[in-house]
């Protein structure tokens, strides 16, 4: 009996494996399951067929070994965001995957809470599943984060631009998807926290593009929107600008190309750190 019961629970683990895999295979988005230590355990047929892989090639394997050199840290980075509880991460993934011809292909799921990319993904779903979802995805970032894969490095030339900033005069903040204890990780760990004015988190806010963070952070400062400037990669973060009635300025070494932020919002977009202190000057200029 106990031989035969747990057959039948093999059994129901692979339909219910099926069953996603099934539903999964009628999204447009590209998907991918990930076990806890990197291995993917599946992936829908949208992501097979643009990355040019067979099922059976990539069940298995460690999606890091997918994921382009130069995105590692940065993607690593990016899951940690948008969750409302302390220290728990969300979902901003992106970066390019290793098609099989050997190109490199860029992936995104980015600007939305976890609960929400779920939702997002998997609309036909119960809110309880969502849950289910985002729980486990988290458990698995937290398996990187113990193991010691994820890193946060600060772009080249980012310190020597909070410098100046520094030296001019402005006030500065922070407005992220990251959690409140995911940000003093990051901030804690270059010796820069003290430098800021205000630290907004999605412990406390609406995702982007809301404008609630840039809100508190101009409160916060003792500053008005027209007096204000918002620095980001995404054009999610030059929306968020707009509606709170700042300026954005587009860090165009990041995830979105220059187009997408200026249509987002952006009044300019830099290529490098620094130069954002000199469309700084002139925007306040003219």
């Amino acid at each position: 009996m106990s031989e035969g019961r747990g057959e039948t629970g093999a059994l129901a683990a692979r339909t219910h494996e099926a069953t996603v895999l099934a539903l999964f295979d009628r999204l447009p988005e590209l998907i991918v399951l990930i076990e806890t230590d990197g291995r993917i355990r599946l992936a829908n047929q949208r992501l097979l067929d643009t990355m040019g892989y067979t099922l059976e090639e990539v069940i298995g394997s460690n999606i890091f070994d997918y994921v382009h050199p130069d995105d590692l840290a940065y993607m690593a980075w990016s899951w940690e965001a948008r969750q409302s509880e302390p220290g728990e991460p969300g979902l901003i993934v992106q970066g390019r995957g290793r098609h099989a011809d050997g190109s490199w292909v860029a992936c995104e799921i980015i600007g939305l809470s976890l609960l929400e990319a779920m939702a997002t993904l998997l609309p036909d779903l119960p809110a309880e599943q969502h849950i289910q979802l985002a729980e486990d995805y988290k458990r698995a970032f937290v398996g990187l984060r113990t193991a010691g894969e994820v890193e946060e490095p600060l772009f080249d030339g980012v310190l020597e631009l909070l410098d100046a900033l520094e030296a001019e005069g402005w006030l500065l903040a922070v407005a992220t998807g990251k959690s409140d204890r995911g940000l003093k990780h990051c901030l804690d760990l270059h010796g820069i926290h003290a430098r800021f004015v205000s630290l907004q988190t999605a412990d406390r806010h609406p995702s982007k593009p809301h404008p609630s963070m840039v809100e508190q952070a101009i409160s916060d400062a003792g500053a008005v929107p027209e007096r204000t400037i918002v620095v980001g990669d995404t054009s999610f973060d030059m929306a968020m600008a707009v509606n709170a009635g700042a300026a954005g300025i587009g860090a165009g070494w990041g995830y979105h190309e220059a187009k997408e932020l200026l249509d987002a919002g952006a009044i300019a977009v830099a290529q490098k750190p620094l130069e954002i202190l000199d469309l700084i000057r002139s925007h306040v200029d003219g």
